[in-house]
């Protein structure tokens, strides 16, 4: 476990996202964007590029605290709360914002969501339904008693 600093931070232009749609993104959905862009580009491979590609989306997260904030606590609604606290929307935003066209869902196994994002991501390539895959996680624990909880659980 860590701490996370600037995570409210987030370069809305990069992406082509309104900065009323930005403020509704929940921070996992924000990290996960940014992330992925910075380890398409460490890989030394043009987001560009990837544009229209059969490439699979497979995000494995098992928590998303902030739903119940952008759903039940934020009155001021616009409609795009729905789709920017939703752990559900994570891998279809992010093969939206790279123009891809391959599978994109999310899988929800607690502790081993990321593992089961993994072998499914292999599935889809071996199976030569899509050329490569993304895998990646976001989950985000922002609030001690959450912490507090898992700690509880050993899982820390």
């Amino acid at each position: 476990m860590g701490i996370i600093h600037n995570f409210d931070k987030f370069d809305a232009d990069f992406f082509g996202i309104s900065s009323q749609e930005a403020h509704t993104l929940a921070p996992e959905i924000r990290m996960l964007l940014e992330h992925a862009s910075e380890a398409i580009m460490d890989a030394g491979i043009n987001p560009k590029q990837l544009r229209g590609k059969n490439t699979a989306v497979i995000i494995g997260s098992s928590f998303c605290e902030t739903q119940s904030k952008f759903l039940y606590e934020d009155l001021e609604m616009r409609g795009l709360n729905i789709i920017g606290c939703s752990k559900s929307t994570m891998a279809s935003m992010l093969s939206y914002q790279l123009g891809l066209n391959g599978p994109s869902y999310v899988v929800d196994t607690a502790c081993s969501s990321t593992l089961y994002a993994l072998a499914a991501g292999y599935r889809h390539i071996m199976s030569g339904e899509c050329e490569d895959a993304i895998i990646g996680t976001a989950s985000g624990c922002f609030h001690a008693t959450i912490n507090l909880q898992f700690a509880r659980l050993g899982i820390n």
